[in-house]
């Protein structure tokens, strides 16, 4: 799946990965940095849903943060927005759908499916079959942002298999996979799950 997003954020054009998690006890790791990140890094962590899900997730993060020797200050000069996404497996096949926008207070972005051999697609055009049956994966994604400018200046995802309910197994190694990679971009990359 190639996807290309968007963001509508003065001067910056965002990669978007495909939402999907590895097989075989490994997780997905996806991250861009878009600028030089200090190695020592003051930080704030917020959560964009006050779920008990996302608040676990954050009280997960900060204690990575605090293990790498990150300081975590609410008036830190850089913020660590985290939230978390369910992407439930389909029984069938699902109603076409080439994209999707998703927007917030400070960032716009439309994710456009270009070419697929399995999914719908601009190029590959609609998938037809008959039933089919994707595993559910849930991902945490990490925006850091400097705050005086509201730039983004690193984007991370981890992503798992597994439903909701099944992700606190999870949560240590996917926020540390993300901790691990602040600043850095990785392609490709894999983390191990329990």
């Amino acid at each position: 799946l190639l996807a290309i997003g968007i963001g509508l954020v003065p001067g910056s054009i965002q990669y978007v990965w495909a939402q999907t998690a590895a097989a075989g006890g490994q997780g997905e790791l996806r991250a861009v940095s878009y600028r030089e990140v200090p190695d020592r890094l003051m930080v704030s962590v917020t959560v964009l849903d006050n779920s008990d899900l996302d608040l676990r997730i954050r009280d997960e993060m900060v204690a990575e943060l605090k293990q790498a020797k990150q300081s975590v200050a609410d008036d830190a000069p850089f913020e660590l927005e985290l939230s978390s996404t369910l992407h439930p497996g389909n029984q069938k096949a699902a109603d076409p759908s080439l994209g999707q926008l998703s927007s917030n207070t400070s960032n716009t972005q439309i994710e456009m499916n270009i070419w697929s051999s399995s999914q719908d697609s601009l190029l590959g055009g609609r998938q037809t079959g008959g039933e089919s049956r994707t595993e559910s994966s849930f991902e945490i994604r990490a925006t850091l942002r400097e705050r005086t400018l509201g730039d983004v200046v690193w984007e991370g995802r981890a992503i798992v298999r597994a439903e909701r309910d099944q992700v606190d197994p999870y949560l240590a190694r996917m926020t540390q996979s993300l901790v691990q990679s602040l600043g850095h971009t990785v392609r490709d990359g894999t983390f191990p799950v329990p």
